[in-house]
């Protein structure tokens, strides 16, 4: 599980194996429990949360299954 304290101005990214960014999600004070990823091919990708000096605090890995 990611870090749950992110605080307002902080984001969330998805980024590529080749260290692109492919979509970012800034907190607020609503509560996002999810991202669409329908529109990304199968592959490695890493879900990076970071503070809102732009500053890592934890990135996971996760797989999509191409059909």
């Amino acid at each position: 599980m990611l870090h749950e304290g992110l605080q307002p101005g902080g984001e969330w990214v998805i980024v590529s194996p080749d260290g692109r960014a492919l979509g970012s999600w800034k907190a607020g004070r609503g509560e996002q429990t999810g991202f669409d990823i329908s529109g990304l091919p199968g592959g490695l990708y890493f879900l990076s949360l970071r503070d809102p000096a732009g500053q890592a605090l934890q990135t996971e890995r996760f797989v999509i299954l191409s059909n």
